[in-house]
């Protein structure tokens, strides 16, 4: 081989290398930009799983919220209707007691 030759050989091995070289560098630069993409991704899976937690939770307060609200508004008409079954209980015991203590008073008068 003559010195052109090899020359010409070691300029072709160069240009390989640098096309090589280039490509790898090429290929590393889109693995880095896929990378971050999938970061990216991973992160607003994230997010959105977080933001649909809050929402899960929202809603399971609301319907907390409601079966709360319905059972205290249930309690209170049970209430109202034994309140209501205490006064006339009540009040009729106090006509009796009352009508009573007049009998007695009546009957201690006429007794004197």
């Amino acid at each position: 081989m003559d010195s052109k030759s090899i020359e010409n050989f070691l300029k072709m091995i160069i240009k390989i290398d640098d096309d090589t070289k280039s490509k790898v560098d090429s290929i590393e630069s889109e693995i880095a930009n896929r990378e971050s993409q999938l970061k990216k991704i991973a992160s607003d899976v994230e997010a959105n799983s977080e933001v649909l937690k809050a929402s899960h939770s929202k809603r399971l307060v609301e319907r907390i919220k409601i079966d709360t609200e319905m059972e205290q508004e249930m309690i209170m008409k049970e209430s109202d209707v034994l309140m209501s079954d205490m006064d006339r209980i009540f009040n009729e015991k106090k006509s009796k007691m009352i009508h009573r203590a007049f009998e007695k008073l009546s009957i201690g008068r006429w007794e004197s």
